[in-house]
């Protein structure tokens, strides 16, 4: 746990992603993926409903981390309205309210983006040869969907990106327990939750260089995957 602490204590960027329960649209889990400098990164799970006792050093150590997440200096990037659906664990007195970190609602932000498309100057040769420097092309082409309609995660992923993420884990009763060691799922249904709630991180970690720096869709297809999961650099942002 000290080495996850130690690890957070370096990364200014992290994604948010939250589940409800499926019966009482409670908080139930709350999903967390670090962006640091430099790989490797963590995703941490912290389901609500499975808590250690306040008193014991594990739970001192869960509080600490989200002191650290939500240090003004950070970054936080989510896919919804972080700050409605976070709030209900502050009845676990881990972190002041309001919160004092900068939250980027990618979801918005994408809407926005299709909305008011970018116009962004290029180096284009014509058929002549000769250099254009006023060539201009739009940063996303046409939505298919209404302007300001706000987008599901999944939607976002395959228009920008062409991947498919399977959402249909998301109803699933998020209060049951998925720690390994006293888990009464099966392993292959447990598996299958935890890499959806893994996968939902990876699925907004995807998307945030695309929508907060307004790149083209060629920018999109020439990245390294990995380097998405990687800070960018301060002169970059």
């Amino acid at each position: 746990m000290q080495k996850l602490i130690n690890h957070v204590r370096n990364c200014n960027e992290f994604t948010f992603y939250t589940e409800g329960e499926k019966s009482t649209k409670q908080l139930a889990l709350i999903q967390i993926q670090t962006i640091p400098q430099q790989l490797p990164f963590f995703v941490i799970l912290v389901e609500l409903a499975h808590l250690p006792p306040i008193s014991s050093l594990i739970h001192l150590q869960i509080k600490q981390l989200f002191e650290l997440f939500f240090t003004f200096r950070n970054n936080i990037y989510s896919w919804g309205p972080l700050r409605k659906e976070i709030y209900p664990a502050i009845v676990c007195q881990w972190f002041e309210w309001p919160i004092k970190t900068s939250v980027v609602n990618l979801q918005l932000k994408f809407a926005d983006c299709l909305s008011n498309p970018r116009n962004v100057i290029v180096n284009d040769i014509n058929s002549d040869g000769q250099m254009n420097l006023l060539s201009k092309y739009t940063c996303h082409k046409p939505s298919p969907y209404r302007p300001n309609e706000p987008w599901t995660l999944q939607q976002a992923l395959i228009y920008t990106n062409g991947m498919l993420i399977d959402k249909s884990i998301t109803v699933n009763e998020w209060t049951t327990e998925l720690d390994p060691m006293y888990s009464t799922l099966s392993a292959l249904k447990r598996n299958k939750i935890v890499h959806y709630a893994i996968y939902d991180c990876f699925a907004a970690i995807c998307l945030i260089r695309p929508i907060t720096l307004y790149w083209t869709f060629q920018q999109v297809t020439k990245i390294n995957i990995l380097d998405s999961f990687q800070a960018l650099p301060l002169s970059s942002r």
